[in-house]
């Protein structure tokens, strides 16, 4: 049976874009549950599960299974800890972003590239948490004028006297009304002074909590797990013949070194980029670092087959990155 045209190797390429593009959004927003199941199922329906893809006269079948159980955790767990939530999809993201730069590498367009990384700029530049402070003074003070503006209008209509009685207010009811509106204006201030106190009290308790929780690129480690154990794991790992996983552990073993050496610190929300991007000042540590990341991802989101070789080479790499 003939391949349809719309599964041919560009448009699973262009549907790879797609789903990478929705998935970012998610990250960069602040998006319901109910948002997130909502574009999570739309991603699923543009790249099934299984699927045949036809290129040069040949047909390739194609298993989405990793990105499917990928989505299906995380709407499993979507109305759970948001920071969770976020690092999950932020690694699909990733993984969609390697998928399509594998099969199809981008042209240089640096211009294109650039406008894009400006416009992610800007989006996250435009949240609160990164206004200016005089942005942020200014909005405060356009609020508290409307509430003034509002109690004005709310004492006129209760004092006030009708205009063809009116007569000139006089000095000691002028100063009440004063007096009486700016005790309502503090008591409002006050009132949300404390509520953003407390808030602020509470986003400090939660980070604490998520803090004490050691999660390394989507792996819950043990409070006192080390670097050693987790080399002893992946060596046991290589010698049941399961390189691929051995690997991965050996990774996530020289992260943990790096923090204990004071090199980058580890949070559940972070990639692998993340942690490349905190090593680039490191310029004896970096070269190495990079060309052990660039393993990982091909071999761990790139679904590449894992070898001996392949094992002892990045262990050779760790040796490399961690001496001295």
């Amino acid at each position: 049976m003939a391949v349809q045209a719309e599964n041919s190797l560009r448009a699973y390429t262009e549907r790879l874009t797609q789903a990478e593009e929705m998935t970012t959004q998610l990250t960069e927003g602040e998006p319901t549950a109910l948002e997130v199941i909502h574009t999570l199922n739309a991603v699923k329906r543009l790249l099934p599960e299984q699927e045949d893809i036809e290129t040069n006269g040949r047909v390739l079948h194609i298993s989405n299974t990793w990105l499917h159980q990928g989505i299906d955790y995380v709407i499993k767990i979507s109305n759970g800890d948001v920071e969770q939530r976020r690092a999950k999809i932020k690694e699909i993201a990733d993984r969609l972003y390697l998928l399509e730069e594998r099969i199809n590498p981008p042209q240089p367009a640096a211009a294109t590239q650039t406008q894009t990384d400006q416009q992610r700029l800007e989006r996250i530049l435009a949240r609160p948490d990164y206004l200016p402070d005089e942005k942020r003074e200014s909005t405060l003070q356009k609020w508290a004028k409307r509430v003034r503006e509002t109690l004005n209008r709310w004492l006129s209509k209760l004092f006030g006297t009708r205009r063809e009685t009116a007569a000139e207010p006089s000095t000691k009811t002028v100063a009440g009304f004063r007096i009486l509106l700016t005790l309502l204006t503090l008591t409002l201030l006050i009132f949300g002074f404390v509520a953003l106190w407390r808030r602020f009290r509470f986003r400090r308790r939660q980070q604490q909590d998520e803090d004490d929780v050691r999660e390394v690129l989507g792996e819950e480690l043990a409070p006192d797990i080390t670097a050693t154990d987790l080399l002893s794991q992946a060596s046991a790992l290589a010698r049941q013949g399961d390189f691929r996983t051995a690997i991965r552990r050996s990774y996530i073993a020289l992260l943990c070194e790096m923090e204990q050496r004071g090199k980058l610190r580890l949070h559940r929300s972070k990639t692998n980029r993340d942690y490349l991007d905190a090593l680039r000042p490191e310029q004896q540590i970096y070269p190495t670092f990079s060309a052990m990341t660039g393993a990982f991802e091909h071999i761990w989101y790139g679904q590449e087959e894992a070898s001996a070789d392949a094992y002892q080479d990045f262990m050779t790499l760790y040796q490399e990155t961690t001496k001295g």
